[in-house]
């Protein structure tokens, strides 16, 4: 329960709901952010900026804690009473919308509606008089790695190269955000298998977030995770498990049980111990995962024994709906399971499913779904 004194200070809750996610307290910075919100909707009219404020650290904090859909609809709140203010779609503040518009839209994997959001984004910056040439670089690394990812790779390593050469510019070689531009550059050339080049920009980018960040930083989690996949990709399993690990680490201390980025690295380590042939140790990692509530080992396992897992409960169910494509990623992580144990015929069950969930979720021509296309061809 919020107490305090009339007349209440909208800017001081503000502030604290800032503060309380920067230590990563969602629940909290929400509660202080909606009760400032509720304030600024009684006290002022509704295209006021302070109200728009509001929406937009609401969106963030909904964003930060992996609801999505809530942060969406925030944002497009936040972005409607600016444009009422404004009276024109071409300005900066507008622009930075966009983008983060473009940012949720990735991580819920609509590939099209990013690309289309960090366009517009790109579109009012390079109008501007004076460009903002490292806001400029953060938008093309963005659209590059949807790029990426929906198998443009020319396009992705056009836009990651342009970026990192204005990064390094303007910032210097040891700079945190040169190191996330190194980190574009090896996805890309981890997707189009020439491992060796993106285990040097991951190690490049490791290097610099350890020196500037320290050893306990996501951004340094984020390096051992990229080393742990294109270890895995590469088939030197020892070392994709040793970085995952370093990746699960950093992410249990600073996110919780219960993040879904927490989920990835259990889901990440078990992957690799199914790759590197050793199922049991697959199935106790997403059985560890299950212990702390989460639903992607929760359903690899309810298929694996095809029983009811009583332990199904609200809350679990809050954080990913049946259809979401991180589900068809667990549907097709037991799928490689099965095949790889000569069950083909549950294998192909599970493909089909991982089929239905991508064509109704993600963009017909994403790398996904050519994958288990695939995958279905060669059963």
């Amino acid at each position: 329960v919020i107490t305090c004194n009339w007349p209440i200070d909208a800017d001081k809750l503000m502030k604290l709901g800032e503060d309380l996610l920067d230590v990563l307290h969602f629940d909290k910075a929400i509660e202080l952010f909606r009760f400032a919100l509720c304030v600024r909707l009684q006290m002022l009219c509704g295209s006021d900026v302070d109200i728009a404020e509001s929406y937009g650290w609401l969106g963030r904090a909904y964003d930060d804690k992996g609801e999505y859909d809530k942060a969406i609809a925030h944002f497009e709140e936040a972005l409607n009473i600016w444009t009422n203010i404004l009276g024109s779609a071409a300005h900066p503040d507008i622009a930075t919308l966009y983008s983060t518009l473009g940012d949720v839209y990735k991580k819920k994997r609509e590939h099209e509606k990013a690309i289309e959001y960090y366009n517009k984004a790109l579109n009012i910056k390079n109008a501007e008089p004076e460009h903002d040439k490292l806001n400029i670089a953060c938008l093309r690394n963005d659209l590059g790695s949807v790029h990426n990812i929906c198998g443009e790779h020319e396009l992705a390593l056009q836009n990651h190269k342009l970026s990192f050469e204005s990064r390094s510019a303007i910032l210097g070689h040891n700079h945190p955000d040169v190191a996330t531009s190194h980190d574009y550059l090896g996805s890309v050339h981890q997707i189009t298998k020439d491992y060796d080049k993106a285990i040097e920009c991951y190690n490049k980018s490791l290097e610099i977030r350890l020196d500037k960040l320290g050893r306990n930083h996501l951004d340094v989690g984020n390096s051992y995770n990229s080393l742990g996949s294109v270890y895995d990709d590469k088939q030197e399993y020892d070392k994709a498990i040793e970085n995952y690990k370093e990746a699960l680490k950093i992410n249990l201390e600073k996110l919780g049980l219960e993040h879904p980025d927490v989920a990835a690295s259990y889901n990440n380590l078990g992957v690799v111990y199914n790759n590197k042939g050793e199922y049991q140790e697959s199935i106790t990692y997403f059985n560890t995962s299950l212990e702390f509530g989460i639903l992607w080992s929760l359903i690899i396992l309810m298929l694996l024994f095809h029983t009811t897992i009583w332990h199904y409960n609200g809350n679990w169910k809050e954080k990913l709906d049946p259809d979401h494509p991180d589900v068809g990623v667990s549907y097709e992580i037991l799928g490689d399971i099965f095949l790889k144990s000569g069950k083909k015929a549950e294998a192909k069950k599970c493909y089909e499913k991982v089929h239905s969930i991508f064509t109704s979720k993600l963009d017909r021509d994403c790398q996904d779904i050519k994958e288990v296309n695939a995958k279905l061809k060669n059963l």
